[in-house]
C-alpha cells in the first residue's frame, strides 16, 4: 500500500469530539478494541500494530500480536513496555483508562461507531493517521457498494413488510439490542423491526414474558462465543416460555455469529447481508459466505492424539459442527464438548456431509471435517467435500500423514516414491481400483518406490498378489507399518511373496522398494 506523501503528522478529531495532534505519522500502534484491530488489518496497516487485546481474534493472525490485557482490563504497564506512538480505544476506555494513558504522554483516539456511516468515518480516520488513506477509501467504497445493494431493495418495502425481530444477545440474561446499538441499526437496514428498542436504549434485559407479549416473528441468536458456541441458538429454540410465539411456530429461529452484529468493524456489512437474507429471503435468496459459516477440512494425524497439531486442536475446540468417521474423531475426543457431531458410517458417509452443510447454511456455524492423516496427501474425497460445501469459505488444514511416517521408517524421500491410497473406494464397479493398480505398475516402471495406504477392499496381501501376478519380483523388499503412532505399532520387514501369504491390520501402510532404485 502507498503511504501519503505527508509523513509529518496530522490533526484528527475522534468520535468523542476530542481533537488530537499527531506530530509524526505513527509507526507503533496499539489497538484496545477488536473492531479497530480488524479495521487496521483490512487496510493493510497491520505491520504498525505492536499490541492488541486478548479478544482481538480476527483475522486469526491478530492473535500473534503482543497482548496488552483485555478489552476493559487494560494492562498499562505492558503498554509502557511497548512505547506506542498512537493508541486506538473505544468509549469504554474514556473514564478510567484514557486519563492514565494521556498522563503518560500517549496520543489516544476514541473510535466507537454504531452505524454504517460511523464505521466508514472510523475507517477514514484510521486511514489518515496510518498513512493508508488510499486503502481506506478503497475499503469504504467496497463496503458502501455492498451495503447499498441491500438497502436499495429494502427501501422499496412498505413499512408493514418489516417483521418483528428479537436478537438474543446473551442467553443467560436474555439481554438484547436496544436503540442506539449496532444490532438495532443493522436490523433496521436489513428490513426488520427490532423489538429490543421497545425495551429501551443500549442493552436492555427484557423478561421472557415481555418478549412473548411482543410476539417476534423472527428470533436471531448470537452464536460463536464461549465454551458452547451454539448454546444461544439452542436456548432460543427450546425456551418453553416462547413456545407459542410466531417465530417458533413458523421455524424462523436462526443463529448468526456474534462478531457480525456486535463488532463495529468491516464485518458489520457481512452482518447486514446475513440479516437481510434471514429477514427477507424472498429478496436475498443467496446467502453470503459469512452467513453460511466457514468449513475447515482438517488433518488429525496418523491416529494418535499426540500428533494432532495445535491449530487443529484449536479449530476442533471452537467448532460448531464436526464431521467425520469414528476413526477421525478418535484423536480429538478429549476436545469434544458441545459441538454437534455428524458421524459418518458405511451406510451414510455420502449423505452426512450434506446434512452438515444444511445445518451450517441455516445457522452459519463453523464446520470442521476431520480426516485421518493429511487430507492433502490422501485426499479421500476432498473434492466431493468441497462440492458439498459449495458457496462456503473452505480452508484445508494439513496434518501429519501416515505416509510421511512410513517414509521416515523406510528412510525414503517422498520425492522418490509414488503414493497410492486405497481408502475409501468409490462404488464405481471397480474402475477406481483398476486405475490405482495400474498406477502402481507405472510408478515401478519409472523407477519409483511405492507407498500404499491400504483399505478394507485392498489389503497388503491383495496388493502383493496383484503385483506378483504382473511379474514383479517375489523377493522385492517390503516394509509393512501397522497402527503407526499407536501403542501397538508394529513394523515388519519382509519380501513381496511373504506379504501375499500373511494378513495385516487394515490400518497399515505398505512400502514396496523398487529393486532397481537404490535406497
Amino acid at each position: 500500500m502507498k503511504l501519503d506523501s505527508n509523513q509529518t503528522g496530522c490533526q484528527i478529531t475522534d468520535q468523542a469530539g476530542r481533537r488530537i495532534n499527531l506530530k509524526t505519522m505513527p509507526k507503533r500502534i496499539i489497538s484496545l478494541a477488536p473492531s479497530l484491530t480488524e479495521i487496521v488489518y483490512a487496510m493493510g496497516a497491520d505491520n504498525l500494530l505492536c499490541g492488541v487485546t486478548e479478544y482481538c481474534d480476527y483475522p486469526p493472525e491478530a492473535r500473534n500480536k503482543p497482548w496488552v490485557g483485555g478489552y476493559s482490563t487494560v494492562d498499562i504497564g505492558q503498554i509502557g513496555k511497548i512505547q506506542p506512538d498512537l493508541i486506538l480505544t473505544g468509549q469504554i476506555h474514556l473514564k478510567a483508562v484514557i486519563p492514565q494513558l494521556e498522563a503518560l504522554g500517549y496520543p489516544v483516539l476514541v473510535l466507537e461507531p454504531s452505524t454504517i456511516e460511523g464505521l466508514l468515518a472510523t475507517i477514514r480516520i484510521i486511514g489518515k493517521c496510518t498513512g493508508r488513506q488510499e486503502a481506506a477509501e478503497d475499503l469504504v467504497r467496497s463496503l458502501q457498494r455492498r451495503a447499498g445493494f441491500v438497502t436499495a431493495k429494502i427501501d422499496l418495502l412498505p413499512t408493514e413488510s418489516r417483521p418483528k425481530v428479537y436478537i438474543l444477545h446473551e442467553c443467560e440474561t436474555w439481554k438484547t439490542f436496544g436503540s442506539e446499538t449496532i444490532g438495532d441499526t443493522l436490523v433496521h437496514l436489513a428490513g426488520g423491526y427490532n423489538i429490543g428498542r421497545d425495551f429501551g436504549s443500549y442493552y436492555p434485559y427484557p423478561t421472557k414474558e415481555a418478549i412473548k407479549l411482543k410476539n417476534p416473528e423472527i428470533i436471531i441468536a448470537e452464536t460463536g462465543y464461549g465454551d458452547n458456541p451454539q448454546e444461544p441458538l439452542s436456548v432460543a429454540l427450546n425456551e418453553p416460555t416462547l413456545a407459542q410465539v410466531t417465530a417458533r411456530q413458523t421455524g424462523q429461529v436462526f443463529g448468526i455469529h456474534s462478531d457480525l452484529v456486535s463488532r463495529a468493524g468491516p464485518r458489520m456489512v457481512d452482518g447486514l447481508e446475513c440479516l437481510a437474507c434471514l429477514i427477507h429471503p424472498e429478496l436475498f435468496p443467496q446467502k453470503p459466505s459469512a452467513c453460511r459459516g466457514k468449513v475447515y477440512i482438517a488433518g488429525v494425524g496418523p491416529g494418535s492424539a499426540e500428533w494432532v497439531s495445535p491449530q487443529v486442536q484449536n479449530l476442533v475446540a471452537k467448532a460448531d459442527i464436526l464431521v467425520g468417521w469414528e476413526q477421525d474423531l478418535k484423536p480429538v475426543r478429549s476436545l469434544i464438548k458441545n459441538q454437534k457431531i455428524f458421524l459418518q458410517e458405511a451406510c451414510n458417509y455420502l449423505e452426512i456431509p450434506k446434512q452438515a452443510a444444511l445445518e451450517a447454511q441455516k445457522n452459519g456455524g463453523t464446520v470442521v471435517v476431520l480426516k485421518t492423516g493429511d487430507p492433502l496427501v490422501a485426499p479421500a474425497g476432498i473434492n466431493g467435500i468441497a462440492n458439498t460445501f459449495g458457496g462456503f469459505e473452505i480452508e484445508v488444514v494439513p496434518g501429519i500423514s501416515s505416509v510421511q511416517m512410513a517414509a521416515a521408517k523406510a528412510c525414503l524421500s517422498l520425492y522418490d516414491a509414488a503414493v497410492i491410497t486405497y481408502h475409501p473406494l468409490p462404488h464405481d464397479g471397480g474402475k477406481d481400483l483398476r486405475k490405482k493398480r495400474k498406477r502402481m505398475l507405472s510408478a515401478l516402471s519409472w523407477g519409483l518406490h511405492l507407498i500404499v495406504l491400504t483399505g478394507v477392499r485392498q489389503m497388503p496381501d491383495d496388493t502383493a498378489l496383484y503385483l506378483l501376478g504382473k511379474g514383479i519380483a517375489a523377493d522385492s523388499p517390503v516394509l509393512i507399518c501397522e497402527n503407526l503412532t499407536y501403542p501397538n505399532e508394529k513394523i515388519t520387514a519382509c519380501s513381496l511373496s511373504e506379504v501375499a501369504q500373511r494378513k495385516f491390520d487394515w490400518l497399515s501402510v505398505m512400502v514396496i522398494f523398487n529393486r532397481y532404485t537404490s535406497h
